[in-house]
């Protein structure tokens, strides 16, 4: 983990990259521990996602770290008991 947070931390040094990581937002720390805590778990993505009342197919974007869906990922992060992004972009513009 600490070569992966190394290379990260060079790369968001990069204001092109920086601006576009934060600017796609499709992964961060948050939705890491919510992929994180998807491959540990007991319970099938169709299962978490039935209990948090998602689509599935949010979970599957998160695991690609294709999209994010921001309210999703509130919403997983209440299920696994991770803390809320409060530093998220999309979470900014909602406010």
């Amino acid at each position: 983990m600490q070569v992966f947070r190394k290379y990260f931390a060079e790369k968001l040094s990069d204001s092109e990259f920086n601006k576009n990581y934060y600017g796609n937002c499709a992964i961060c720390p948050t939705t890491i521990r919510i992929v994180t805590k998807l491959s540990e778990s007991f319970a099938s993505a169709e299962e978490i996602a039935s209990e948090c009342g998602i689509a599935v197919e949010t979970i599957r974007n998160l695991e690609a770290a294709d999209k994010c869906c921001v309210t999703s990922v509130q919403k997983l992060c209440d299920y696994f008991n991770i803390p809320k992004p409060v530093d998220c972009l999309q979470v900014k513009k909602e406010s």
